[in-house]
């Protein structure tokens, strides 16, 4: 396949590790739970896909995106679902997706958690 991209090489991969990373292509989906916290996906130096790019453009970071709201202080979340204080001070929204249809009547659409330090493919920076 000629459009497919080693994650080793792609500007949306951040290292972790000698042959493990993080694939930052895409901001998170929304979610019907309240503060949830995203997680992108891991990922190994010679896995790939066709979204990638070996050059252009990188992630954008989460606070110096159009798309991503943070309160004055972080955020005070209903649930911490495991994360510290310190992570919820440096915390916002990523509003890049609307909320997706749900089988259930009357679920909430909810936006995922990120921190300011965060960054995605999806991004839109300030302008």
């Amino acid at each position: 396949m000629s459009d497919y991209c080693k994650c080793a090489v792609c500007v949306f991969w951040e290292r972790k590790g000698t042959q493990e990373g993080l694939c930052r292509r895409h901001a998170p989906l929304p979610s019907h739970a309240v503060d949830e916290v995203a997680h992108w996906p891991e990922t190994y130096a010679d896995s790939g896909c066709a979204e990638g790019a070996p050059a252009g453009p990188g992630p954008v970071i989460c606070q110096d995106c159009a798309l991503w709201k943070s309160q004055t202080g972080g955020i005070i979340p209903q649930r911490k679902h495991g994360e510290t204080i310190e992570y919820w001070r440096h915390a916002g929204h990523c509003f890049r997706f609307a909320p997706l249809p749900s089988p259930e009547l009357g679920a909430r659409g909810y936006r995922r958690v990120t921190r300011a330090s965060d960054s995605c493919g999806d991004g839109k920076p300030l302008s």
